[in-house]
């Protein structure tokens, strides 16, 4: 086993102990940030504690699964390291948070987990290691394991970032529509309260199935699919991609882009409903960066640089003169 990897492990074990020093600990942020392999072998002991600490809350099989862990890796001889405790399945599920790679409001029931995302955006990292983001308002379900299937249910929408496996394709059902797909970037849209069901496809190809009528359509790069499902159409267009699904960042950045790409960002990053009938408006290009901004600093920003008024109604979307 290389020397650095140990050395790591001890620091993992200094914070299951906590011993670990402030320094260490931003030490051992940094390695497995650092590579997939470093963030892949710690998501991988997070999912054995996972399953055990959390979910069956059983000493014995917690050790059980670990054995198994190491066997697999052929790093069985560091075992002797790790005595999981309660407490340690505690400060571990801190780390896990801080780093982001866990988050709360994971349920686990009859080997699925519940991933809901109320009033923030979420970042889920899967069994395969695919990672998804879970726009607010939305819920991602999925099995604690993937072996023969990848398979996950999402109400509302999410970003997927698929992790390539020919040999199993990776599904994502909604109440509308089937997605399957082998490794690719997409964006999938399905909430209850709008009449429309929408697909993104930024890299890759995918097949989508509408569930009603068995309608099959395979997808290219910057295409669009919206299945209007009040009406029973759908409609493939060529867009840009990364004007749907940018939202899943930590800030965004406009730059010459028009408001009506401008308003589809907002409409996500807020979560909210935005409504402007001015085509010559929607065609005017806007430039400027997002961080933490509220959305009402935001318009009033750019009202002043595009002379349009705004006002929010009692549902909460924004009506644009």
């Amino acid at each position: 086993m290389p020397q650095d990897l140990i050395d790591f492990e001890i620091l993992i074990v200094n914070y299951l102990d906590n011993t670990i020093t402030p320094q260490e600990k931003i030490q051992l942020t940094e390695w497995v940030n650092s590579s997939k392999e470093n963030k892949d072998y710690f998501l991988e002991m997070a999912r054995v504690w996972e399953k055990s600490t959390i979910a069956m809350q059983d000493k014995t099989i917690a050790k059980k699964h670990i054995d198994k862990f190491f066997a697999h890796t052929k790093k069985k001889k560091r075992q002797t390291l790790f005595q999981w405790t309660i407490g340690s399945a505690a400060a571990i599920f801190l780390f896990l948070l801080g780093m982001q790679l866990l988050q709360p409001g994971m349920l686990f029931t009859n080997g699925m987990t519940t991933v809901v995302a109320e009033n923030i955006k979420k970042q889920i990292i899967l069994p395969d290691s695919s990672i998804v983001w879970l726009n607010a308002e939305s819920t991602l379900k999925y099995p604690t394991t993937f072996n023969r299937s990848r398979n996950v249910i999402l109400t509302g929408e999410a970003y997927f970032d698929i992790r390539k496996n020919e040999d199993n394709p990776f599904e994502v059902r909604t109440k509308n529509i089937t997605i399957e797909v082998t490794g690719t970037t997409f964006l999938v849209t399905d909430k209850e309260d709008t009449p429309f069901t929408e697909t993104v496809l930024e890299s890759g190809k995918i097949n989508l199935t509408i569930n009603s009528s068995g309608e099959k359509t395979s997808m290219a790069p910057n295409q669009q699919l919206i299945y209007n499902r009040e009406n029973k159409t759908t409609s493939l267009q060529t867009v840009d991609a990364a004007d749907y699904t940018s939202w899943r960042k930590k800030s965004l950045v406009f730059e010459n882009i028009q408001l009506k790409n401008v308003f589809t960002q907002l409409e996500k990053w807020y979560n909210i409903d935005i409504v402007c009938n001015n085509n010559k408006l929607l065609n005017i290009p806007v430039s400027f960066t997002l961080d933490s901004e509220s959305i009402e600093d935001i318009l009033d920003i750019l009202q002043h640089v595009t002379s349009f008024e705004w006002a929010k109604n009692t549902n909460n979307t924004i009506i644009i003169k």
